[in-house]
């Protein structure tokens, strides 16, 4: 896919009087906008299962934005222009870019193993820059809690037995971490400086910084919230380790709409000559024609853009409270742009007292869909489940509800079943089957 944007700037010499610009509305546009909106996005925002910015560009304009929930839950901030978001796995997008930079001064060749660029994986792994880049170099996915900092490319090497065989399909945080660290060998410059300089400043994302701290740790950096017992409420977001690289950028909603907006409009090529696209971006087709996508989700901040027609249209939300609709973001977001009759999201189950059923589904279970998993009995009658093997913030509050335990996070309920426990999705229209949970070995 390639595309191609043009920008005109006109100027006229020897005028005496410049007439200020004229701000053009777009009433129909807004008015139908606000309305699919609210559909898709006000009962959950009242509920505290959402908060965030959304925003609605054309041609490089806004016309329409809106904001739901608060920056800080604390002081009642809202949301706004300024507001900045941790961009999570988005930040792949910029250090892919950063590589290319390289490639093209020809600093780096694709083909060549990573470890001719890090001499601490010299024996390690074979894997290229190119698989690593792709996720195909068989590298785990994250750091564990116990990472104290230092080179990653030495933690590789200290832990190859974690490494499954090169060309093996598994996501790694840990890849792109080792990227940063290529890029900062290379250019002789910080990873940050480096994608500041290359990147953010000549695309035009003037608000946007790369570190290794989150939204809130910057001026009108937005607070992360998760989800927390029901009715409705929420908890400040358990801190999760970045791998640079990986995750890290600090971004407002218009940032990430020029972000995706410049994907579309051609400005990195190489991102889409493979069936995959570089830097876990995404492309497909719908709405509008061909989009190119970026996503991204941490504990406490989610981001989702989409762009088509070579960068001319483009919808952004961001948000800082991981809960359901963070999941469902994207297919959200291209039902708002399109026509089709939007289905509201369903009532949240009302809360009961725990009783003896709901203790029954304690235990220690396999899910195909996320693994080895404990739901643990809490003070208060509430419930928690456990990510079992994953970092402390793969943790989230169970609500007794009457068929079981809502697992609020991710929309699902735990049910007892004359078989044992089971998980499905609440809303049963989704037309998805009970998962079976056969006990964890």
């Amino acid at each position: 896919m390639r595309f191609v944007i043009l920008l005109s700037l006109v100027g006229v010499a020897g005028c005496t009087h410049t007439p200020p610009p004229v701000e053009m509305t777009h009433p129909p546009v807004s008015h139908r906008l606000e309305q699919r909106a609210d559909a898709l996005f006000s009962a959950a925002a009242r509920t505290n299962d959402l908060s965030g910015r959304l925003l609605v560009r054309e041609e490089g304009r806004t016309v329409f934005t809106k904001s739901y929930g608060f920056a800080d839950f604390g002081t009642r901030t809202p949301h706004g222009s300024p507001t900045r978001y941790s961009a999570a796995s988005i930040t792949k997008g910029l250090t892919a870019a950063a590589v290319v930079h390289l490639v093209r001064s020809g600093q780096i060749d694709l083909p060549r193993p990573i470890a001719e660029y890090l001499p601490d994986l010299e024996g390690a792994t074979t894997a290229s820059v190119a698989q690593v880049l792709d996720h195909t170099s068989g590298l785990p996915r994250d750091l564990p809690d116990s990472f104290a900092g230092g080179s990653v490319a030495r933690w590789v090497a200290e832990n190859r037995d974690r490494l499954a065989p090169v060309g093996a399909e598994r996501y790694s945080n840990i890849g792109y971490a080792l990227l940063a660290e290529v890029v900062e060998n290379v250019s002789g410059q910080s990873f940050a400086n480096f994608v500041e300089n290359q990147v953010l400043v000549p695309q035009g994302m003037k608000a946007s910084k790369i570190g290794e701290g989150e939204a809130s740790d910057y001026a009108h950096g937005a607070k992360g919230y998760t989800a927390g017992p029901e009715p409705s409420g929420i908890v400040p977001a358990p801190s999760a380790p970045l791998e640079m690289g990986a995750s890290g950028l600090v971004a407002t909603a218009e940032d990430l709409a020029i972000w995706a907006e410049g994907l579309a409009s051609g400005s990195y090529p190489e991102f889409f000559e493979a069936e995959d696209p570089l830097g876990s971006v995404d492309r497909g087709e719908e709405t509008f024609g061909e989009y190119v996508s970026v996503q991204g989700s941490l504990p406490g901040y989610f981001a989702n853009a989409i762009s088509w027609n070579s960068g001319r249209n483009s919808v952004v939300f961001v948000g800082n409270l991981f809960s359901a609709p963070a999941l469902t973001m994207k297919r959200d977001l291209l039902a708002l742009m399109g026509e089709k009759p939007l289905v509201s999201r369903a009532p949240r189950p009302e809360v009961v007292e725990a009783g003896e059923a709901h203790s029954k589904l304690e235990g220690q279970y396999a899910s195909e869909s996320f693994g080895d998993i404990a739901i643990e009995r809490e003070e208060y009658g509430h419930f928690r489940l456990r990510m079992i093997g994953k970092p402390d913030y793969w943790s989230f509050h169970l609500t007794p509800v009457a068929s079981g335990l809502h697992w609020r996070a991710f929309d699902r309920v735990f049910v007892s079943t004359p078989d044992g426990i089971s998980m499905g999705r609440r809303d049963s229209s989704a037309g998805e089957k009970l998962e079976r949970l056969p006990a964890a070995k």
